[in-house]
């Protein structure tokens, strides 16, 4: 089901409906700017893709049921496209980020056990994201620094407290986008020999001449030892890049290193 320029507050009931259309596995929804309210979508429990973009009224993916509520929702969900959503908050209201724990096995409420490809882009309100298992596809940018932590560490198994994770990432694709970091994130450092394409784009503060990603290997420091997969590189806008990572003699797989608006001294 795809839904393009609807101008009403809320949907209509019949898209509610579990009778008629509780076998959904696709739903879209673009450029519904005055839309408050999404329907209620523990109604589709086979639904696979949810692609949401321009929701600019929308604060809480459910805005109905209770956090104590023990719905499983998308008990199905494998694509998960949020966009240009810029007051949402959150998946339920009242669900908060709170101190979790290293694992992330503290009970949630909402969880999307199938999930393996995710988007977050343009949300620079979002203060929670469902936990998630290990991704295979994360593009994230425009969200806080909170939510763009939980969100990689939830993506690759890396405890809240730890530089380091027992269990391989399964992500094969990363892009992340306007986030105001000064350091790459940690977690490729470790774990990451199926990461095939790697994207760093617009991130204005990024300093990798102090980057995190060492290793010490007799008396030499190299850089993302770990990629050894790594297909596609690419730099955009990365104006304070001082030069290529070091221990790219290692990433023997690259075919496409792509540098764009970035200074190499």
């Amino acid at each position: 089901m795809s839904i393009r320029g609807y101008r009403g507050m809320k949907l209509c009931d019949w898209v509610s409906s579990d009778s008629f259309l509780g076998g959904l596995v696709s739903i879209k929804l673009c450029h519904c700017e005055k839309l408050e309210h999404l329907p209620q979508f523990d109604q589709f429990p086979y639904l696979k893709n949810l692609y949401l973009k321009d929701l600019s009224n929308i604060e809480y993916i459910d805005d109905s049921s209770p956090v104590s509520s023990s719905t499983t929702f998308f008990p199905s969900l494998e694509k998960l496209r949020i966009k240009k959503m810029p007051k949402l908050k959150g998946w339920r209201r009242g669900e908060i980020a709170s101190n979790y724990s290293a694992q992330y096995t503290a009970s949630l409420a909402t969880a999307l056990h199938q999930l393996s490809e995710l988007w977050i882009l343009d949300c620079p309100q979002l203060a929670f994201i469902p936990q998630h298992p290990l991704l295979r596809s994360l593009r994230i940018r425009g969200v806080g620094l909170q939510v763009f932590d939980r969100v990689v560490r939830m993506a690759t198994n890396l405890a809240a407290d730890s530089s380091s994770s027992s269990t391989l990432s399964k992500l094969s694709s990363l892009e992340i986008d306007n986030i105001d970091i000064k350091f790459l994130p940690e977690v490729l450092n470790c774990n990451m020999k199926d990461l095939e394409s790697l994207t760093i784009r617009n991130c204005k503060h990024l300093l990798m001449s102090s980057s995190h990603l060492v290793y010490e290997e007799d008396g030499r420091l190299l850089y993302w030892k770990e990629l050894s997969s790594l297909r596609r590189l690419s730099f955009w806008d990365i104006p304070k890049l001082e030069y290529l990572p070091k221990g790219l003699e290692y990433m023997t797989a690259i075919k496409t290193l792509r540098l764009i608006n970035c200074e190499i001294y």
